[in-house]
Formats: structure tokens, sequence, C-alpha cells
């Protein structure tokens, strides 16, 4: 089954069984927070980033980049990640 979801910014396709799946950078659904801890430095070059990109918000850079980011991780695995099993646990690696 394939079925195909626009947005302001591209179409995604997403597909079942065997094959890739790939999710809009503007996923249909609610909207969520989620703290995660950056260096200076990479916050400092996403403002700048935003503040020189007219249209372009602090959240859509980080949900288009992470985005990106699964979609790399999941062609390098061949397949979509499955649902997981549990909750990853939330606060700091413990040593």
């Amino acid at each position: 089954m394939t079925t195909k979801r626009t947005s302001k910014k591209k179409t995604a396709t997403a597909k079942t069984g065997n094959e890739l799946q790939h999710n809009s950078p503007e996923p249909a659904g609610k909207r969520l927070t989620y703290s995660v801890k950056l260096f200076t430095e990479t916050i400092e070059r996403a403002r700048n980033a935003v503040y020189w990109t007219p249209g372009l918000s602090v959240s859509g850079l980080v949900e288009e980049s992470v985005n990106k980011a699964i979609d790399q991780l999941e062609r390098k695995r061949g397949e979509a990640f499955p649902a997981r099993p549990k909750q990853i646990k939330s606060g700091r690696p413990i040593r």
C-alpha cells in the first residue's frame, strides 16, 4: 500500500512491507516538545541560518535535519526502523 501526503515543502511517500518508509518533515498529527542539549556553536549556527533564511524556523530546521539523518540511517540499514518495544531511557546516561 502506498499513500501520498503533501505539505508545503515536499511530497512524501510511505510504503509498507520491505520497502523503505519516508516520513514527511511535516507529518500529520500532534507536535511534541522534545528537549536536547546542543553545543553553543551549533545553536548559534542554527539561529544564524534561521535569521538569514526567510520562512525558516528553528523548529523547522531541526525537524528537517533530524528527518534527513534518520532517512540516511535507514538507507544505510536497508529498511525503516521498526517500532521500539519499549520507551528509551531519558536523562543522563549511566557510566
